[in-house]
């Protein structure tokens, strides 16, 4: 499902891969969800292709561990867990638990 973000991440780790085309940069990020709770935060992960041509013009700059990185544009997610639990209203709030598994590949 196609869908738009904008988000500052901080890089939690990141490899690279030479193709003879590109160099593929494979990035684990931690985004905060929540402006007010800081346990509140989710994993990206995100795949780079850097055009190895020279003449390819390209914004994607050189990523390391601990950097900051500012993430825009469109991006395909796709859901991997589904749940059949059924939501409870809570104080006008709809509230739906389900556990999610850190994975890091």
């Amino acid at each position: 499902m196609p869908s738009k973000l904008i988000t500052m991440c901080y890089v939690h780790n990141c490899t690279e891969k030479i193709t003879p085309e590109f160099i593929i940069r494979e990035i684990t990020a931690i985004s905060k969800v929540s402006a007010t709770d800081p346990t509140k935060i989710m994993y990206l992960r995100i795949k780079v292709f850097v055009p190895i041509n020279p003449e390819v013009n390209t914004s994607i700059e050189e990523v390391e561990n601990g950097d900051v990185i500012h993430l825009v544009g469109k991006i395909s997610i796709m859901a991997t867990r589904t749940t059949v639990q059924t939501v409870q209203t809570e104080n006008n709030y709809s509230i739906l638990e389900f556990e999610i598994e850190e994975y890091l590949g």
